[in-house]
């Protein structure tokens, strides 16, 4: 299958599914309690037209055959252990630590572990700051806006 075929596979088959989702959420009938769910939905139809749309006018290529370097495949499952590890700390934690607590954490920790080298002690203040600015910006939207209840933990 040519990337052009897949393309517009992945983008029908994704519209089809957001479709339904925002259909579902609509046919619910209480609005207020579905409203971030809807939004969800909006956004995947919106994305989903547009892979859609991407598969439509790719022009056609031929396949790239790319030949891999001894040892490379282990490098790159070596690279992705560690956010593979923080992940599942991150879900074990969830329940105890909440989700804006385990949230902060995993989005420190991705931030150190993958970000750019090299990584001094100012560059880690900054890395976990922004990931507070971060989180702070998911607390007011889920939390305040769209009145989402998160697993609640330590400290709220």
């Amino acid at each position: 299958m040519s990337a052009r075929h897949r393309q517009l596979v992945i983008g029908l088959g994704a519209t089809a599914v957001a479709v339904m989702l925002l259909a579902l959420g609509l046919a619910a009938g209480q609005i207020q309690v579905f409203i971030f769910p809807l939004v969800i939905a909006a956004a995947m139809v919106i994305f989903a037209l547009v892979t859609t749309l991407q598969g439509w006018v790719m022009p056609p290529s031929p396949p790239a055959r790319v030949a891999a370097l001894p040892g490379q495949g282990r490098r790159r499952a070596g690279r992705l252990l560690p956010g593979v590890l923080v992940i599942a700390a991150y879900l074990a934690a969830l329940e105890t630590a909440g989700f804006f607590l385990s949230s902060w954490l995993t989005f420190a920790a991705i931030s150190l572990i993958y970000g750019p080298r090299p990584l001094g002690p100012g560059a880690v203040i900054t890395r976990l700051l922004i990931a507070a600015v971060f989180m702070l910006a998911v607390y007011l939207l889920f939390h305040r806006f769209l009145a989402v209840q998160t697993p609640r933990g330590w400290l709220f």
